[in-house]
């Protein structure tokens, strides 16, 4: 299962959607529904924009788990 840690990271570094929009140029419509982990894909422009925002990795914004069936 993919996890989508936004909402971990807007914490951690006291931001909000609208202010991390205005900061990064990706729009806040889409960083609500990355919130929300209702993404299907992300552009590797916004994962770009991401990263430099909070200085992280990309495996710091989407965690993968296996799960076993």
């Amino acid at each position: 299962m993919i996890k989508i840690q936004l909402k971990e990271l807007l914490e951690r570094e006291n931001y909000t959607c609208a202010g991390l929009s205005r900061l990064t140029g990706v729009p806040y419509s889409f960083l609500l529904r990355m919130k929300k982990g209702r993404i299907r894909y992300i552009k590797y422009e916004y994962l770009e924009a991401l990263c430099k925002a909070f200085r992280c990795q990309p495996n710091d914004l989407i965690a993968y788990s296996r799960t076993d069936a």
